[in-house]
């Protein structure tokens, strides 16, 4: 099995998933899982989280596969970053910038607002971008507001004009934790003046009472009376920020173009990319080729993300022990990165360690428990560990979180069989087991519902 980006292909409401009762329009995105990009963009959004008095740790900063430069909130626990932000900002600066707006409507409550308003119009749908920045490089869906005449146009009209307003607080709000954590709102300012420029070039803007976001000029406008510091890029944020968004390039660009993009470039982060792509390939004695050359070039942080990657290949190799110390020792690194101890488990796993795997990914869900994915892998440690009650619990909690209640179903009362005839014929104390497979089922019987 080659090594290819982590993906997770899923539906996300427009405006607020999650929240029981509301029916909105649904957007299919696919996730990209990698704890290299994932730990750079936590580590972004963590001071400003923390200048807004909202937990990092309860926060999740996704990055979801999509060439269009947009970012949005859809709840109080989630921000979305399209993989065209990254490639097509020019500097680190603006993509905090962008995370500071985004917190800000988190700060604001936004999404909680939005859901009553949206209550009082009657929408048949929530317009694209409705919680985010909501300008897109090319094409800008959520601008392009379709006529409207009748009485829906007039509540419409109110929603967006509501969005606008929550919009403008979100810079203001953004403006304010940038400036409480001694950073510099130019990058926002340069965004928008991009976005600007797109706006002339790419489309027709329509006029601002049918956008549901403020101008890009305003926006300039806004930050330009903003008293902000200039930003300074040091040479550890360009390293950082070129080789993030050669990652990017190489998780989500086609070989082809990863090569035309980084062919004639002398540098770590073009070296990293071409591992990436031939170890994408199946090319692993020349994917490590270039990992070794990349290694030497790259700064320190990014050391425990090259040890991931050859523990990829490694896995990938069927060297199961090797790519157990690989990421062993990329987890030693940065012991908080919960992707790279998810790698790790799973590695675990593969060596027969399912002991060790399953107390991994309990940590790992302990650090995210809503996420389907370690319940799932968990569940296959405990199979192979002849824990079979405990699997099919674990399944059944990957199929809850999945929304997949008929085979959630299925998997607790296996897991309820298990459970009981252990504690019948080996006298196991399945206890509190039992009582977790209880609210299981109930979760999923309310889900079937």
């Amino acid at each position: 099995m080659r090594i290819k980006a982590l993906v997770l292909t899923m539906f996300i409401a427009l405006a607020a998933i999650g929240y029981a009762g509301v029916s909105y329009a649904q957007q299919r995105v696919t996730l990209i899982i990698d704890a290299e990009v994932s730990d750079y963009l936590n580590n972004l959004a963590a001071p400003l989280l923390r200048a807004a008095e909202l937990n990092p740790e309860n926060v999740n900063v996704h990055l979801i596969q999509d060439n269009t430069i947009n970012a949005f909130v859809n709840s109080q626990q989630d921000i979305y970053v399209n993989t065209g932000l990254i490639l097509k900002a020019e500097t680190e600066n603006e993509v905090v910038g962008v995370l500071a707006h985004e917190i800000g409507h988190m700060k604001g409550h936004h999404i909680l607002r939005i859901m009553n308003a949206s209550d009082q119009v009657a929408l048949p749908t929530i317009l694209a971008g409705l919680a985010g920045i909501g300008v897109a490089a090319a094409g800008a869906p959520d601008a392009g507001v379709a006529v409207m005449a009748g009485s829906q146009a007039a509540g419409i009209a109110h929603l967006l004009k509501f969005s606008r307003s929550q919009e403008q607080q979100a810079d203001q709000i953004g403006v304010n934790l940038l400036d409480a954590t001694d950073t510099s709102s130019q990058g926002l300012k340069d965004f928008f003046s991009r976005l600007r420029t797109n706006e002339l070039m790419y489309y027709k803007t329509p006029p601002a009472y049918l956008m549901t976001h403020p101008r890009s000029s305003d926006r300039e406008s806004f930050l330009d009376r903003a008293q902000t510091k200039p930003h300074t890029v040091t040479k550890e944020e360009a390293a950082r920020f070129a080789r993030i968004q050669a990652k990017v390039a190489a998780l989500t660009a086609s070989t082809g173009q990863v090569r035309r993009l980084y062919m004639e470039e002398d540098s770590g982060p073009a070296d990293y990319v071409r591992s990436i792509a031939f170890a994408m390939q199946g090319k692993y004695s020349e994917a490590l080729q270039f990992l070794d050359k990349a290694e030497d070039k790259l700064s320190d942080d990014a050391k425990p993300y090259v040890e991931e990657l050859r523990g990829q290949i490694a896995l990938d190799m069927g060297k199961v022990t090797d790519a157990r110390d690989y990421f062993e020792k990329a987890l030693d690194m940065k012991p908080s990165s919960m992707l790279l101890r998810f790698h790790y488990a799973r590695a675990l796993t593969h060596t027969g360690e399912y002991d060790k795997s399953i107390t991994q990914f309990n940590r790992v869900i302990r650090q995210r428990p809503t996420w389907w994915l370690p319940h799932y892998n968990q569940g296959l440690a405990y199979g192979k560990a002849g824990k079979k009650g405990l699997s099919h619990l674990a399944f059944a909690e990957s199929n809850l979180y999945r929304n997949n209640a008929k085979d959630g179903l299925f998997h607790i009362s296996i897991a309820q069989k298990y459970l009981n005839e252990e504690t019948k014929e080996n006298g196991t104390d399945n206890t509190l087991s039992l009582q977790k497979a209880a609210q299981v089922q109930l979760e999923l019987e309310k889900l079937n519902n």
